[in-house]
């Protein structure tokens, strides 16, 4: 290896047939054409703009061209397609052509390549750049760039192209650092300062934050992967004095230090000196906290750079790559996260950052990472356990966020079996957090103890009993006062609201309060606050034991004695655990009232209670349903109020048409405002049966429906997901569809002037059954089709219609229509307004066949349209059908044009 110089011998070794070959044709044009193609990868002859630029460009004549591209093709340098387009064979191939041709031969000057193709190709430019740089002497080559590239430059700069300059820049950074860096200056320099409210920015959660191509922060960007070190450090302080004259354009700087200044995969093999920069950087701005812009920027940096897994992505070969990977644990990274931890709690002496600092401590207690990252952890916790130690004067155990937050980052420690002194975890412990413990499920706990979703129910269960025995009166009352500390922690601090206990609370009142006297005073207290924890999704248990302790219509006294919020939901439950035998006629006229005064929200969607009112009123079900219909239109995002009255599991769904009767048409408005009827499609054709039974007119009433969902509906979305099989399975199949077909085509025709394809009938016609089961209602199909077809042949609209729904069937089932049609109606005219391919329509409804075409266009796929038209042509041997017979031939040649076109594309693509 030492005898080799340079590792363009390696290349000239290796490579050394195909030069003899080349050079024994003594045409120099040949390794010319074959620079040109390392440069292209891919020419193709019928693009003539690009046959002109390269015949003007190179001097040399297009016939001459492709003659030595052939000539290369005898050398399998190049794959030629259809002796139409050709393409370099090999990349490593086309690196050493490109270096030959252009750096140590100069056959070409590279000149033509920028003042001719650049910024046009400048993917080529990089495509072809890199790897030359890489693999040959990188500093003879830029010697070689240099005056071109200064040209360009200078060129662009007086013709004040600035967005082709920053092209330039960014394709020739590599070796233009300083001059680029001295623009940026420049640029930033001539900016306004924006005059902004800085309490009002703040850094997005999510990552979707756009850097303009082309910008100076896209320019800057080129350093985040540089070898040079102060010049990564002045195009830092470079985006910190953009950052200074344009604060709102804080995401977009954050983007960029934790992107493409942020960790990558080999960050560790330069010590992570690029984060340590970045990190350097930001806390001398940050100034102890003077700086409130660079502060937020500093914290949310921090927060990422302190992430235990990254995500990096990688574009090669036209393929984007997403990688995951945690940073090697090296003492450079221990020392920069050391850094980084100690940069945050040094603002935490500024009582405005206080809040982020402690909830980057929550973030970072929720970590997740699927590599082994304990070392990291346990590195982490000398900062921060340090941290919570010698701060008491301000990391104070009596505030219970700052408990739970201590308690949330042990339970990190101890889930990932880091060990700390257990006396942190005895101090930071108040009544607050305590109670907080009781009625939070902790999953640490779940696993320690090796529980199952059960026994750990069973477990909470003893704990609140035993931790709550003794407690009277006041107790209660002190328990709520730390419930609203809870509550208020959890909404304000930034943590998700699901984190409080509702529930748990409702379990506690059940539960512990034993003695009735004072189970009805702690209820009193409760609803008098107005019910503030929201148990009103909990208040079963609560109502059934008032009921028990104090009777049905003192019950129903203590519930409307107080005005609140959620009062209404408290109602619905005690109508719901109403013993039947206390139902009254008041009762139930009460209950219609509170129906027609509630908002959907506050309406239990359970209808099985009602059954026990039935005796007073036969159509209670249907009555309420009215209530709950008359309601929708003026409401929006509500629950589905009818999910239990359709559910298969309830006792109303069993009874469904008889508690309906008379009442059939508030049934069948139900059935089609419930959105989750309509998504859940077994249950939802179980419905449909029932009714279409009651009434063989509702399959009508259903397509007028569809129709008015899809010309009227807000959502672009909506989806008929009912499947229409079962219609084939009625014995008066004939009698139940003809109408449908005749009144689908009517509002085709109202809808339009010429009938649409992807109608509902072809839904009808798509069979979800098995392949026994679909040979009986294909048969059926058949029948009904060509019954319609031989009667109404001549109505072309209708043929039209029905044979749109044949494009959906497999090509071997299509024939019988077509040929059916020909023999009734032979005008030509009519049979070119045929459906006789397929169209994309939704998956579902597409045949084997056609999904292929519609999902990838497929050229197997089209071949088999190619095959089916084919098949049709004998249909057409007869005299007054030879122009159909054309017709379709063209077509023919229309597919086989399509199959060459995508034949070339894939080529190209390759």
């Amino acid at each position: 290896i030492q005898s080799i110089n340079n590792v363009s011998d390696v290349y000239d070794e290796y490579y050394s047939s195909i030069r003899k070959d080349i050079e024994d044709f003594k045409d120099e044009s040949l390794l010319e054409v074959a620079g040109i193609f390392a440069f292209f990868q891919v020419v193709d002859n019928s693009n003539d703009e690009m046959m002109e630029k390269i015949q003007t460009a190179f001097n040399i004549e297009r016939e001459i061209f492709w003659e030595a591209v052939r000539k290369l093709y005898k050398f399998e340098l190049v794959d030629i397609y259809e002796n139409e387009i050709a393409r370099i064979s090999d990349q490593v191939l086309a690196t050493y052509l490109f270096y030959l041709t252009f750096f140590k031969e100069k056959l070409l000057k590279f000149s033509v390549l920028l003042d001719n193709f650049f910024p046009q190709f400048q993917y080529n430019f990089v495509d072809a750049l890199n790897p030359v740089l890489s693999a040959f002497d990188s500093k003879e080559i830029i010697k070689i760039l240099t005056p071109d590239v200064d040209r360009v430059w200078e060129n662009y700069e007086v013709a004040r192209d600035e967005k082709s300059l920053i092209q330039l820049m960014k394709l020739f950074g590599f070796f233009k650092q300083t001059e680029i860096l001295i623009y940026a200056k420049y640029f930033i320099g001539k900016m306004a300062v924006e005059s902004v409210d800085i309490s009002t920015l703040d850094i997005p959660s999510n990552s979707n934050i756009h850097i303009p191509q082309d910008s100076i922060l896209d320019l800057l960007s080129l350093f985040g992967n540089s070898d040079e070190q102060n010049s990564q450090k002045i195009a830092i302080d470079l985006l910190f004095e953009y950052l200074t004259k344009k604060p709102q354009e804080l995401p977009q700087v954050f983007c960029l230090l934790t992107k493409t200044f942020g960790f990558q995969r080999d960050s560790y093999i330069t010590k992570f000196i690029t984060q340590s920069i970045v990190i350097d950087k930001l806390l001398e701005k940050v100034n102890e906290g003077k700086n409130e812009l660079f502060a937020k920027l500093f914290f949310g940096v921090a927060e990422k750079y302190l992430d235990l897994q990254f995500d990096t992505s990688q574009m090669k070969k036209k393929e984007f790559t997403l990688y995951q990977f945690s940073p090697p644990t090296t003492p450079e990274l221990f020392e920069l996260r050391k850094k980084i931890w100690r940069g945050i709690f040094q603002l935490y002496q500024i009582d405005i950052f206080q809040k982020k600092v402690i909830n980057l401590i929550h973030t970072y207690s929720n970590s997740f990472s699927k590599f082994t990252v304990s070392e990291i952890i346990k590195q982490d916790a000398l900062e921060v356990l340090e941290f919570i130690e010698f701060l008491k004067d301000k990391f104070n155990p009596k505030d219970y966020y700052h408990c739970l937050i201590v308690q949330k980052y042990l339970d990190f420690l101890e889930s990932h079996q880091i060990e700390f002194n257990n006396e942190i975890r005895e101090r930071f412990v108040n009544e607050t957090y305590e109670v907080s413990r009781i009625l939070s499920d902790n999953l640490n706990e779940i696993k320690n103890c090796y529980l199952d979703g059960k026994e750990y129910e069973q477990f909470k269960q003893n704990q609140i009993k035993e931790y709550f025995a003794n407690y009277n009166f006041k107790d209660y009352h002190d328990f709520f006062d730390k419930c609203h500390e809870i509550k208020a922690v959890t909404k304000e601090k930034n943590h998700y609201s699901s984190e409080f206990p509702s529930g748990r609370i409702a379990e506690v009142l059940f539960l512990t309060c034993e003695n009735s006297d004072l189970y009805l005073d702690v209820l009193k207290d409760y609803l008098k606050r107005g019910d503030p924890f929201q148990i009103n999704n909990f208040p079963f248990p609560l109502i059934e034991k008032l009921i028990k302790i104090s009777g049905v219509e003192k019950a129903f006294e203590l519930l409307n004695q107080f005005d609140f919020y959620s009062k209404r939901k408290w109602l619905f439950g005690f109508y719901n655990l109403l013993p039947e035998e206390k139902v009254t006629s008041d009762y139930l006229e009460k209950l219609y009232s509170l129906y027609q005064q509630s908002e959907l929200d506050e309406i239990r969607q359970r209808f099985d209670f009602l059954l026990k009112y039935r005796h007073l009123d036969k159509n209670v079900v249907a009555q309420v349903t009215e209530i709950i219909l008359s309601k929708i239109n003026q409401q929006k995002n509500y629950p589905d109020p009818f999910d239990f009255l359709f559910n298969r599991y309830t006792q109303v769904n069993e009874l469904l048409i008889e508690l309906f009767t008379g009442k059939l048409d508030v049934l069948k408005r139900a059935y089609l405002s419930s959105p989750n009827i309509r998504v859940h499609s077994s249950n939802s054709k179980d419905i449909f049966i029932r009714i279409l039974d009651a009434d063989q007119n509702f399959i009508i009433e259903y397509i007028d429906w569809v129709y008015s969902q899809k010309q009227f509906s807000n959502s672009y979305y909506f989806q008929d997901n009912l499947d229409y099989t079962f219609l084939w399975q009625y014995e008066n199949y004939q009698e139940l569809i003809t109408p449908v077909v005749e009144h689908i085509y009517q509002k085709e025709k109202e809808l339009s002037s010429s009938i649409s394809r992807n109608t509902i009938l072809e839904r009808i016609f798509f069979l979800q059954i098995t392949e026994e089961e679909k040979f009986i209602l294909e048969d059926r199909q058949n029948k009904l089709l060509k019954s319609l077809m031989e009667n109404r042949y001549t109505d072309i609209d209708l043929m039209q219609l029905l044979l749109s729904v044949t494009t959906t069937f497999p090509y071997e089932r299509r024939y019988q229509f077509i040929n059916l049609f020909c023999k009734h109606n032979p005008n030509f005219e009519d049979f070119k307004k045929l459906p006789l391919e397929p169209y994309v329509k939704n998956y579902k409804e597409l045949s084997s066949e056609d999904y292929i075409l519609s999902s990838s266009k497929n050229i197997e796929a089209t071949h088999k349209i190619v095959e089916y038209l084919k098949s049709l042509l004998p249909i057409f041997n007869r005299v007054e059908l030879l122009d159909h017979k054309q017709y379709v031939e063209q077509k023919i040649k229309d597919f086989q044009k399509w199959i060459e076109d995508e034949k070339k594309e894939d080529f190209l693509r390759d």
